[in-house]
Order: structure tokens, then sequence, then C-alpha cells
């Protein structure tokens, strides 16, 4: 059995266990979104390096095809965070879509999935 398990996820059952997690996932999913956003945007302006940046001569626009490679790996580990915390965020009941109508028995109950708990049977 793997008993690594990610950051992100060490968080989310310290808050299950310490029964804050409907406010904290909420507040941790606000952020990542505002973030997420924020690259959403970067990347859309990257796409138009090329005709933006052909005039910069080849040391900074060198620096620059670096920090967008940077930015895009961000990118990507943001979108993986925040599936994350989506996942482990969705209600016990799957007919009840509405996270607010959940009842109060079900806040800490959030379940850390591990794809490893498939592989282990």
């Amino acid at each position: 059995m793997n008993t690594s398990i990610p950051w992100h996820c060490t968080m989310v059952v310290e808050v299950v266990v310490n029964n804050d997690c409907h406010n904290v996932l909420t507040d941790e999913i606000d952020s990542i979104n505002v973030e997420f956003k924020f690259y959403e945007e970067f990347n859309k302006l990257a796409e138009k390096k090329e005709t933006k940046w052909t005039n910069l001569n080849a040391f900074v626009y060198h620096v620059m095809e670096q920090e967008n490679r940077l930015m895009f790996a961000r990118c990507n580990n943001l979108k993986r965070k925040r599936r994350s915390y989506v996942k482990s965020k969705l209600p016990a009941n799957p007919e009840s879509s509405d996270e607010e109508e959940a009842p109060d028995s079900q806040i800490g109950s959030v379940h850390v999935y591990n794809h490893h708990e498939e592989q282990d049977g």
C-alpha cells in the first residue's frame, strides 16, 4: 500500500478531522480559481508572443521563452491542484448537485481519492 499522500490531500484530511472542511475548501477553491484565471489570461497573451516578441533582441527573447515555459508549467500544476480539490469536495449523494443544500452531517465526510486504492484492490 502506498502511504505517500500529496500535500493538498494531507490538507484535506486535516480539515476533515477538524470538521472545517466546508469553509476551508471553499476558500481554497476560490483562491485557486483566482490564480487559475490569471494564468488562463496569461496563456491567451502568450499565444500571441510570436507576433508580439519578434522585435526583441535574442537574449530578451530567450528569457521571455523561459518565463513562458515556467508559467505554462505552473498553470498545469494549478489545473491538477484544482481538480483534486473539486473531486474531494463532491457531495456524498451524486443526485444532489447543489452543494449548499448538503446536510450538516455531510460536512467533514470528504473522501480523499487516491488512485492507488484501485490498484491495491
